[in-house]
């Protein structure tokens, strides 16, 4: 995700400590009730922009995270409707 000249890229329980460790912000945004949601996606680590190969390890940790949530969405039972 590209907002305002910054790469996020996606994140979950299993990679957002390797953002965390390169001290990158996760992506937010302020709900109408001034609340600020962070959503799961965190900025790219700067060198990655010049570094086809740094770039490559972080956007197969964004996929790898990506993949588990769609799967982790198939599991989800449904709601029943009365």
């Amino acid at each position: 995700m590209a907002i305002d000249d910054a790469l996020y890229l996606k994140a979950d329980d299993q990679t957002k400590s390797s953002f965390e460790s390169e001290g990158l912000p996760q992506f937010t945004y302020s709900h109408k009730s001034g609340k600020q949601i962070g959503m799961s996606y965190w900025r790219a680590p700067e060198r990655c922009l010049d570094d086809p190969d740094e770039m490559t390890i972080w956007c197969k940790l964004a996929y790898q995270a990506a993949l588990r949530a769609k799967k982790s969405e198939k599991i989800k039972p449904k709601p029943k409707a009365f």
